[in-house]
């Protein structure tokens, strides 16, 4: 049939400690940053990263945005004479 999939629970997974809690987020994994590949340590440089791209893609993309519809506009008016 199928192969069979080897699932190795990791510290990721949910799963309750001895009292029945889940795991919770800390502040240092927000601001740590990765260690080993990504495998563990914190999200900070990721979260630096989606930040800084967003804001470039913005910069990028407004001053266009703003041509094209200052374009469409003077020609919607040509056609409207």
């Amino acid at each position: 049939m199928g192969a069979s999939i080897d699932h190795r629970p990791d510290d990721l997974d949910p799963v309750p400690d001895s009292k029945g809690r889940l795991p919770v987020l800390h502040l240092s994994f927000f601001l740590e940053s990765p260690k080993e590949m990504g495998r563990e340590g914190g999200i900070f440089s990721t979260i630096v990263g989606t930040v800084a791209l967003t804001l470039v893609r913005h910069r990028r993309g407004a001053p266009l945005g703003v041509w094209d519809g200052h374009f469409f506009d003077r020609v919607h008016a040509r056609e409207q004479d």
